[in-house]
């Protein structure tokens, strides 16, 4: 659908506004065209929610992708990684925990182990490991993130980047500045 690949354009460009807009226009399409039950509608809900934040888009998107029997559609594990986020935000970190690794499982199952959104995966494990304490895990996970980002070639990137900023921010907190400070310079050089 084009107007939800032109929201998709925007979002690369960081434009939010106009790929809100744009998939807004999608979203009375489809619902137009009659076709507010279809996989192609649950991605849409998926993008609305990283566009707008509003949880209703994303509760929607997985109740959807369970009806349709689409849970081993590529974008079912991005949902389950986005359930798992707001879990973390409500400071639920075991219940993110959960989804993290069904999200992880679906991946693996759909072989999208060398994905961006397999790498982000593993850094919001390590967010969620750090915010129980766990700093031995959550390093494990940032690794494993570093690793997969450097194996698919997609070291500038703003998730790479965020993965940057999180390790930075562990380590000011264990009191390794000069390391922390080396992961925010890169950041920092990323996000310029």
């Amino acid at each position: 659908m084009t107007y939800r690949l032109l929201g998709r354009l925007f979002v690369r460009k960081g434009q939010w506004e106009n790929a809100e807009e744009y998939y807004f226009r999608a979203k009375e399409t489809l619902e137009a065209l009659e076709c507010s039950q279809t996989v192609q509608y649950a991605q849409l809900l998926v993008d609305l929610f990283t566009t707008t934040g509003r949880q209703e888009f994303l509760n929607t998107a997985s109740e959807l992708f369970q009806s349709l029997n689409a849970v081993t559609h590529e974008d079912y594990p991005r949902v389950l990684k986005h359930l798992g986020s707001l879990k973390v935000h409500t400071g639920h970190y075991r219940e993110a925990i959960e989804f993290y690794e069904l999200a992880a499982q679906c991946y693996e199952q759909l072989k999208l182990e060398r994905s961006p959104g397999y790498a982000d995966l593993y850094a919001n494990i390590g967010k969620a490991k750090w915010a129980m304490g766990d700093a031995d895990a959550a390093k494990a996970a940032y690794d494993k993130a570093d690793h997969i980002y450097a194996v698919i070639g997609v070291t500038e990137s703003p998730g790479y980047a965020d993965l940057l900023v999180n390790r930075g921010m562990m380590l000011t907190d264990l009191g390794d500045f000069a390391a922390a400070m080396r992961f925010y310079n890169q950041a920092l050089a990323i996000y310029q």
